[in-house]
């Protein structure tokens, strides 16, 4: 198992932290390898709702399909899926109340099931999906602080 983990500070209360990161329809303005999210996009989604994620890795398409496993409104968001590579993966997010604002942390704990791909993650996978997750919680941190000045 692969961990990757990300946290920022975002001037934003809890709440608002929560319900736009766990919005999956909001993630392709956020998360830089995420085409389109179909399924349960428009809300904060509740334990048992799924989505299917589409998104490009090195140019390749991927897709995941995501499920909701718990929902701890404002402190706390599971959910797991796999994908059409043969991953399988649970993305934590932890929200907490800090300086007036929120600390957000998410943990990617992830594997591959196909020695190809495990070679593939190995290799240069792993290192870009930190990079992109490190991006992509900056992108949060931007767009939520841009929503709040407006």
């Amino acid at each position: 198992m692969n961990t990757i983990r990300g946290q920022i500070q975002i001037n934003r209360l809890p709440g608002d932290v929560f319900n736009y990161v766990t919005t999956f329809g909001t993630w392709k303005d956020w998360y830089p390898i995420t085409k389109r999210v179909t399924g349960a996009t428009d809300h904060p989604c509740e334990p048992g709702e799924e989505c299917t994620e589409y998104v490009s890795i090195f140019l390749i398409p991927f897709k995941f399909y995501w499920k909701v496993l718990e929902k701890d409104f404002p402190r706390r968001f599971v959910f797991a899926g796999t994908s059409n590579a043969g991953g399988k993966a649970t993305i934590t997010y932890t929200f907490t109340s800090r300086d007036g604002g929120t600390w957000f942390e998410r943990e990617l704990d992830y594997c591959q099931t196909r020695p190809l791909m495990k070679l593939a993650d190995w290799l240069c996978i792993r290192s870009y999906v930190g990079r992109v997750s490190d991006q992509a919680i900056q992108n949060a941190k931007a767009n939520l602080e841009a929503a709040k000045a407006n």
